[in-house]
């Protein structure tokens, strides 16, 4: 039972850390265009942070999971950005 609820525990506590986490690497990733590289920039920094933390500490969240969360997260973030104006596309044909 205790072991269920330690699996519970870390992935109530990992997933808010990881959309966190995403939300500060899309701001620190923005240029413009080529939206496809810095999403896998994003993906590869999880992927990164997730295997250096299970070589320190035991987690049962598996990294797809992980993963998954991160897109979804990318997603969320760019299109929260592009709403309130924080990523603003150059004009085009000047």
């Amino acid at each position: 039972m205790f072991a269920n609820v330690n699996r519970a525990l870390q992935y109530l506590a990992l997933t808010p850390a990881v959309v966190q986490l995403v939300f500060v690497l899309v701001q620190l990733f923005e240029t413009e265009g080529n939206g496809e590289a810095k999403k896998k920039a994003v993906l590869d920094t999880i992927e990164m942070v997730y295997t250096q933390t299970i070589a320190v500490v035991s987690l049962t969240v598996g990294k797809e999971y992980v993963l998954r969360v991160a897109e979804a997260a990318i997603t969320i973030a760019v299109n929260f950005y592009n709403l309130v104006g924080l990523f603003k596309k150059a004009p085009t044909g000047a």
